[in-house]
């Protein structure tokens, strides 16, 4: 049973956008101008697998030595990278996306907005991998 985001198969997910990343592979492979930016979903596609997979290694990697031998630093970093993973899992499963949302210029520093991560309410497309956050918040059980 999977117990942590970084245990996931990010392909084996459902991506929410599928009909527009289909349709891009089609008729835009290359990106296309809308409204003055340059969208790329096939590119957008293939920067979320990457990130997915470079994060998740770093985080079974810091959970490996955590499970050796504490490390404050070391913990940091792995909440660190589960927010990190959730981001992009939002990123995939988003099923109210549009076409202008997919420039992936500022891919990485959208990730890194880990408010997501927090938000307890509205993000139903989220609540099977909730459960799966290093982190709950949950503060109505305190």
């Amino acid at each position: 049973m999977t117990e942590h985001l970084w245990e996931l198969k990010l392909e084996q997910i459902p991506l929410g956008w599928n009909d527009m990343y289909q349709d891009a592979i089609e008729k835009y492979p290359n990106g296309a101008e809308m409204n003055g930016s340059f969208v790329h979903p096939v590119d957008y596609h293939a920067q979320l697998l990457a990130y997915f997979h470079v994060y998740q290694a770093k985080a079974k990697s810091a959970y490996d030595k955590l499970q050796e031998k504490f490390d404050k630093k070391l913990l940091n970093t792995l909440v660190q990278y589960d927010m990190f993973l959730y981001s992009v899992i939002y990123e995939w499963v988003d099923d109210e996306r549009d076409f202008s949302q997919f420039n992936s210029s500022d891919l990485d520093n959208q990730l890194k907005d880990s408010i997501y991560y927090v938000v307890k309410d509205d993000l139903l497309h989220m609540e099977p991998y909730k459960q799966l956050q290093l982190i709950q918040m949950n503060f109505d059980k305190i």
